[in-house]
């Protein structure tokens, strides 16, 4: 353990950003133009959709948790740092967050997905993936804003 573990930090993303970034990406997916049935392309182009959202969104998120050292493996100094400025439940609490997004995110984007790809006609896939884009910006950016943001502002 050697002290100066704040300073390698990754730069962290608000969740609306991420969110905004994830559902604009998802949004770009364009059709399979091997399938010629209408209906097909769009219960394939939804399910592609989510499967890009789900991607963009969780490969942040865990990279974020994977920059973030546990309070167990910090140099005693930084732990120290840590519980005078933020606290250890505060930042526990804020890592257990950002795990609580990552799963709601896949959680939500296969369950639209499923129904995507059960879509009876190409009216009802494209209104299930424009649900799903807004379900997905609604439930993560209506929770409590991940703190890790301003937390540990690195510059």
């Amino acid at each position: 353990m050697e002290p100066g573990a704040f300073q390698r930090l990754p730069i962290v993303a608000s969740a609306k950003e991420l969110v905004r970034t994830s559902v604009r990406r998802a949004s770009r997916v364009g059709n399979n133009n091997k399938l010629k049935n209408e209906a097909a392309k769009a219960r394939n182009r939804a399910s592609r959709a989510m499967d890009t959202l789900m991607k963009e969104m969780c490969g942040p998120l865990g990279q974020y948790r994977s920059g973030f050292p546990s309070r167990e493996r910090l140099h005693p100094f930084d732990a120290a740092l840590l519980d005078l400025t933020v606290g250890a439940e505060r930042y526990r609490r804020t890592l257990a967050q950002l795990e609580a997004f990552k799963k709601t995110a896949v959680q939500v984007t296969k369950m639209y997905a499923n129904r995507a790809v059960k879509a009876s006609n190409m009216r009802e896939a494209i209104e299930i993936r424009e649900e799903a884009l807004a379900q997905v910006e609604l439930a993560l950016t209506t929770g409590e804003e991940v703190e890790l943001a301003w937390v540990f502002r690195v510059t």
